[in-house]
């Protein structure tokens, strides 16, 4: 009998064990799997974040294929040119445009 009431407090005592050498060891335990879920889930995101910039040059080398006018905006853009007649306006990212003069009361 005495075997039988042993029996429980010995299952306890290796459950308990094991559950801490599945949080504290270094290899494989616990916090390896939490470290590693961590970096899987921003390589996901990486990943997603290149899809969508893949998926938007796609888009503009399909543009280029397919459209003069997107060709030829693109080619002045890169090069820094105007078509005569053409007025260049550059803004600084980030910053709106002030009046020189302030508008008449009125």
């Amino acid at each position: 009998m005495r075997l039988v009431s042993i029996a429980p407090a010995v299952v306890v005592a290796g459950l308990a064990a094991a559950l801490a050498l599945a949080v504290l060891d270094r290899e494989s335990g616990l916090l390896t799997w939490r470290e590693l879920s961590d970096e899987r889930s921003a390589l996901s995101d990486q990943i997603e974040d290149q899809r969508r910039a893949n998926s938007e040059l796609t888009r503009q080398i399909e543009a280029l294929l397919s459209d003069p006018h997107e060709t030829d905006r693109a080619i002045r853009e890169a090069l820094d040119l105007a078509k005569p007649g053409e007025t260049i306006v550059r803004f600084k990212r980030g910053s709106t445009p002030q009046p020189r003069h302030p508008a008449p009361p009125g």
